[in-house]
């Protein structure tokens, strides 16, 4: 299952690199194989396409690893991407 995961990726990454989510979903599948320098790349690689992407800076941190990929205080800085403010969604 694995194998096909990572084949579709690897197809969906050649037509489009540009697709952060599918660098996310290829890192969640290294990490799934043990790969966490690999998982670290591609979140890293998502977040240079979408800076705002929250599911690749939480990865990230779960991986322990949010300060090698972007300094910690480049995310302070700007403000790390959170929920929606109440004013947002009216």
């Amino acid at each position: 299952e694995d194998e096909a995961a990572r084949a579709a990726l690897e197809r969906a990454l050649e037509l489009e690199p540009g697709l952060a989510a599918a660098w996310v979903d290829r890192g969640a599948l290294a990490e799934s194989a043990g790969d966490l320098d690999e998982a670290e790349r591609c979140h890293g690689r998502a977040l240079e396409l979408e800076p705002d992407l929250t599911i690749a800076w939480l990865n990230l941190a779960r991986l322990g690893r949010l300060g090698t990929t972007r300094p910690l205080e480049e995310l302070l800085e700007r403000g790390a991407p959170g929920p929606a403010a109440e004013s947002d969604l009216q």
